[in-house]
């Protein structure tokens, strides 16, 4: 796998030259680079296609002033797991994560709440009528199906929490 690549000119023209093996170097024109890039789905494609490592590309495409980034971040935008994106274009979630943050972009934390409409939060909620029904109803964590119900404005639960131990005030000392 090659290991080095940089811009250049050659014969005039701007090129991102790939080192093959050493001494062994490839130019592409930024135009071509451009053109096989929007040919292929994704960053491991391109990679496979030119025969470099997807880091690689994803440098060659800095330099021939691609923004892949953003291309990167409306496929994420579209519903796309960023896991599933980034093992598509041959990274880690984390290293997909930090590229949208040096380029600006926001993302959004792993498992966010659920989007239901208020109504039908009250209809699950009168179903449920517990915290923990409502847990398993909505499928979250109790923090977050608490934080829903609270940000939501439902009804007081029917039966109060039960309160474990002694009660305040109630410490005998031996």
């Amino acid at each position: 796998m090659p290991s080095r690549v940089f811009a250049a000119k050659y014969r005039g023209v701007l090129h991102v030259h790939v080192s093959k093996e050493p001494n062994d170097w490839k130019p592409y024109k930024l135009r071509e680079i451009r053109k096989i890039y929007f040919e292929c789905a994704d960053l491991r494609e391109l990679a496979n296609r030119i025969d470099v490592s997807p880091p690689l590309v994803r440098r060659m495409l800095t330099l021939a002033g691609i923004d892949f980034a953003r291309d990167l971040y409306n496929h994420y935008l579209a519903k796309r797991c960023c896991g599933t994106l980034a093992k598509r274009n041959g990274m880690k979630p984390a290293t997909l994560s930090k590229l949208f943050k040096d380029n600006g972009l926001r993302v959004f934390r792993r498992h966010s709440r659920p989007a239901i409409p208020r109504k039908k939060l009250q209809k699950i909620w009168r179903r449920a009528a517990t915290i923990n029904g409502f847990v398993r109803a909505l499928g979250v964590q109790w923090q977050t199906a608490f934080a829903i119900h609270k940000d939501n404005s439902l009804p007081a639960p029917k039966h109060p929490p039960k309160r474990l131990g002694r009660p305040p005030g109630t410490l005998t000392t031996a």
